[in-house]
């Protein structure tokens, strides 16, 4: 969700929520299973965090998008959380 407010600018909010369906398998999954003591390798986690774009500037003869999000996670199970923050710039000529 992004509310535009001025000459290109525009700030909000993201997020998801990330559920894994089917256990793990393979050769490993078991003995991590009987390791941590659980039914289940199945994991989640969820993230939020702002959003901040800018688009319709020049930089060297081309049109400028430039988005930048910062996202921390929370309520993780059988997985771990992080923070990320991510800047994406493309050039259109």
């Amino acid at each position: 969700m992004v509310q535009r407010i001025w000459s290109g600018w525009g700030f909000g909010l993201k997020g998801y929520l990330y559920q894994q369906l089917d256990d793990d398998s393979g050769s490993d999954a078991e003995q991590t299973r009987s390791a941590l003591g659980a039914d289940s390798l199945q994991a989640r986690v969820a993230g939020a965090g702002p959003i901040i774009i800018y688009s319709g500037g020049k930089l060297v003869g081309a049109d400028v998008s430039l988005k930048m999000n910062y996202v921390t996670e929370f309520a993780a199970k059988r997985r771990f959380d992080s923070d990320t923050f991510t800047v994406s710039l493309a050039l259109s000529f």
